[in-house]
């Protein structure tokens, strides 16, 4: 069922927790898997982990920017906000060829973006995506507490700057998400009041985005892992490869 949302490890969770620390291995099934979400609701942990997991590659598209605004211009690390909406053009089109590209190529990849889930979906809507008929990409939304999140984020940031205050790091978060989806609208106005920073965010067709909202408030990074990995393999996108028994050479 898509949009599917679980909070505090969901039914799925009591099912599959064991699924990480079995010997199986786990395959997807789905050449992409997108992950969006808030500020400090873990996206880049759970990237890292699930990648580790499934054996796949990974793209971090923030990263991404903040390699090609030093290169292209020598600047820093810049916020939505100050950004052009033809910069974030053309960031969001390397993501969507991405995404193109290791559908048609099979090469699977795990990619973390705030706007990943809408570029993944709209990707899709392309006649020769639609007619495959399976399954090819699964987006994730990860969402959490306001005050769980900033607190999560300085801690983060508190490690590289110890003179950073939880006030500081509140104010500054609270400022990017609401500049963030002002920006997104400036560059894609089908965005506006549309923001991928809303689980009902939808398409261009108007088909939701997101294929499962998972509230990581009260989820450790395992519980997280198998919400997720748990609802891919309720719906048919893992495979699993269970060990083989050991052979009995007596025999």
């Amino acid at each position: 069922m898509a949009g599917e949302k679980l909070g505090n490890g969901g039914e799925l969770y009591g099912i599959q927790k064991d699924i990480l620390s079995s010997k199986e291995k786990l395959f997807s099934l789905v050449p992409v898997i997108t992950i969006s979400g808030l500020p400090g609701t873990g996206k880049t942990k759970i990237v890292e982990e699930l990648s580790e997991v499934l054996s796949m590659d990974s793209m971090k598209v923030g990263d991404w920017v903040r390699q090609w605004l030093k290169e292209e211009r020598g600047e820093d690390v810049l916020g939505y906000a100050q950004r052009s909406p033809e910069d974030d053009k053309i960031v969001d089109r390397r993501t969507a060829v991405k995404i193109k590209n290791s559908i048609l190529g099979n090469k699977k990849i795990i990619i973390e973006a705030q706007l990943g889930g809408w570029i993944c979906k709209n990707v899709l809507n392309d006649g020769q995506f639609k007619k495959n008929g399976k399954p090819l990409a699964f987006t994730i939304y990860l969402k959490g507490n306001k005050e769980i999140r900033h607190k999560r984020v300085w801690k983060r940031e508190h490690k590289k700057n110890p003179s950073l205050t939880l006030e500081k790091v509140t104010e500054e978060t609270t400022k990017r998400e609401i500049e963030d989806p002002k920006a997104w609208a400036l560059a894609h106005p089908q965005l506006t009041n549309n923001s991928p920073h809303s689980e009902n965010c939808v398409d261009d067709l108007g088909k939701p985005v997101y294929d499962l909202v998972v509230d990581t408030s009260d989820l450790s990074v395992k519980g997280v892992l198998a919400c997720i990995l748990g609802t891919m393999l309720e719906r048919g996108l893992l495979q699993r490869n269970l060990p083989l028994p050991p052979r009995n050479l007596a025999a």
